[in-house]
């Protein structure tokens, strides 16, 4: 099983469990709150579930609209 680390290292594509790239399924939407975002995502190949977490690392393209 992959660490936390590994996981991350592996850019989370491949299941942390079976290390398989084929079969790893994210759900349909991302839930955001408050600085943070999670998504379910599934493995098919060895039926292993888990929750991919995002947190917040900045901000880009910042573009100023008017004179406020």
């Amino acid at each position: 099983m992959y660490s936390d680390k590994e996981y991350v290292e592996a850019l989370g594509l491949s299941c942390p469990n079976c290390y398989v790239t084929d079969g790893v399924e994210a759900s349909d939407g991302v839930e955001v709150d408050d600085g943070i975002a999670w998504q379910n995502i599934s493995c098919s190949m060895c039926d292993a579930e888990w929750v991919d977490n995002y947190h917040l690392v900045g901000y880009s393209e910042l573009e100023l609209m008017g004179n406020g």
